[in-house]
């Protein structure tokens, strides 16, 4: 079965860019010809080469094609699905990941299993956006200046950052940037300097959840095809490594979503022409319309939400934003390697114990 991807949103490393604040990953198994149908039907006086989304939505004459749009998505809902990333909280959780996760593992605890990390990534976020200051803006710039340029003087820096936050934030936060700041000085004893560099990277990811979604749904193998741009699959070796046929089987229990059957039974993946994919350009255009629900401006409310009761909201669409999901006990006890380990495992299975 073909599987087509397109995103929208994406500013590479700039993950803190304030005009995308958010990165959508759209998946259809629905063929190119069903895709022509669909366009046909939303976009009947369309007659340009290819459908894009920011080209179609600039005029208003064409919402009602988009209503027509979601009105068929509905009608199909299990043949679409989306990922999105709310970036600056993704900031969070990487600073969570690689500050804070290192020293509850060093205490034998596995903080990502029962989507503990995830849970712990809602509660920090809450309680720093909790009050009129902006101590979350504070925390995730100071991370990011760290993680898009990592050096041991942009690390004097953060632990610096840390400290006043630690010591003169609000006494709500300060718990956290106690943990924060000691995993920024221990930093040395949990990483290499030098490997940290790729650490920002969101879009392997998001495809990734995007195949484990569609690996519990689908029991086809799959060939893959996605836009054929420069940022898409950038990291193609980590790809063919975690789309390998000769992956030993085993189930891969991540930090939530479903678990993944490895191996992937990705046949192929094929950077592709939009131009000749119906397919591809759908997903264009429900990516796009998957980040304007997530950030409309002021204007556009109406429309959107007369979109998302229109149909849009009937699609499944999944990803790393805060929701009200708190921890409810303690990390439990680390039997074994945690979720990260796993997956290591799978891509290097001849990687050396640390």
């Amino acid at each position: 079965m073909d599987l087509f991807f397109d995103e929208s949103g994406f500013t590479g490393r700039a993950l803190l860019d304030p005009d995308q604040p958010f990165f959508s990953v759209a998946s259809s198994i629905l063929t190119d010809e069903e895709s022509a149908d669909f366009l046909r039907a939303a976009f009947p006086n369309f007659r340009g080469r290819e459908a894009k989304f920011q080209a179609l939505w600039r005029r208003p004459a064409n919402r009602q094609g988009f209503q027509r749009l979601v009105e068929q998505f509905a009608a199909q809902p299990d043949r679409l699905f989306a990922w999105v990333v709310d970036k600056r909280f993704c900031v969070l959780q990487k600073m969570i990941d690689f500050l804070v996760e290192p020293l509850i593992h060093a205490a034998g605890r596995d903080f990502y299993a029962d989507a503990h990390a995830v849970r712990f990534s809602n509660l920090v976020y809450y309680q720093l956006t909790l009050g009129e200051e902006d101590i979350y803006g504070r925390a995730t710039n100071a991370y990011y200046r760290f993680a898009r340029d990592p050096s041991d003087a942009e690390l004097a820096v953060l632990q610096a950052a840390l400290m006043d936050m630690r010591d003169n934030g609000p006494p709500r936060t300060q718990w956290f940037f106690r943990l924060a700041h000691l995993g920024a000085e221990q930093f040395h004893r949990f990483h290499v300097m030098g490997d940290f560099a790729d650490t920002a990277e969101i879009q392997l990811s998001c495809v990734l959840a995007s195949l484990a979604h569609w690996r519990a749904t689908v029991p086809d193998d799959f060939r893959i095809l996605h836009d054929d741009s420069r940022n898409f699959f950038a990291q193609r070796e980590m790809w063919a490594l975690i789309t390998a046929q000769d992956v030993p089987p085993q189930f891969h229990h991540g930090g939530f979503g479903p678990a993944m059957e490895f191996p992937l039974r990705v046949t192929e993946t094929l950077a592709a022409n939009s131009e000749l994919h119906p397919a591809i350009q759908l997903c264009d255009l429900f990516a796009g319309l998957v980040n304007k629900t997530h950030n409309p401006r002021p204007e556009e409310l109406d429309v959107v939400n007369a979109l998302i009761e229109g149909g849009l909201g009937q699609i499944t669409i999944n990803g790393l934003r805060p929701t009200p999901n708190f921890p409810q006990s303690p990390p439990r006890p680390l039997y074994g390697p945690d979720v990260v380990d796993q997956l290591l495992g799978v891509i290097y299975p001849e990687r050396p114990e640390d």
